[in-house]
């Protein structure tokens, strides 16, 4: 699912500003036609935690954007000085556009900015353009499931995200 049918769904997903909420419909849609809907399924958790993160539409449009602008900003050494202008005058307000969707993704997962730097949640800087690729999608995943271990703690309480990691 995740090698064919998201990349044909969020196809230029990467370049623009794509909404939660749009991200929580395909989560659904996915469940619907994959059978798995019924009550008590959570489509965040059943997708991440498939053989892959990435069969998550979100997960997968965390793993595009940043690997997509990082493949660009190699190939038009001018983006991370537009990217570098973008985040100094940035007021707050997210914009169609790579640098709003690049932002709004790496606040997702609790990563800050500071260009051409990625802060991760453990506040380690990575360049992001010197980064080997194995170590970034390491990353990724690893902000992604705790991304998800955030959302399950707010939804169901600390106790019951013991409950469902204990097995990992």
């Amino acid at each position: 699912m995740y090698t064919v049918f998201w990349p044909a769904c969020l196809h230029g997903a990467c370049g623009t500003l794509v909404g939660d909420q749009f991200v929580n419909s395909l989560r659904t849609l996915a469940m619907k036609h994959l059978r798995f809907n019924k009550a008590g399924y959570r489509p965040l958790l059943s997708l991440s935690l498939c053989d892959s993160p990435v069969a998550d539409p979100g997960c997968w449009l965390l793993h595009s954007t940043v690997t997509t602008f990082r493949r660009l900003a190699w190939k038009e050494p001018l983006l991370v000085q537009h990217w570098r202008s973008f985040h100094s005058s940035f007021t707050g307000a997210l914009l169609a556009g790579p640098f709003s969707q690049l932002l709004h993704v790496l606040n997702q997962v609790n990563w800050h900015v500071d260009p051409p730097y990625i802060v991760v949640h453990d506040s380690c800087r990575h360049h992001l353009l010197s980064l080997p690729c194995a170590v970034l999608t390491d990353l990724l995943t690893e902000a992604w499931f705790q991304y998800i271990a955030r959302c399950a703690v707010y939804a169901w309480g600390a106790y019951a995200v013991e409950t469902i990691f204990a097995g990992f």
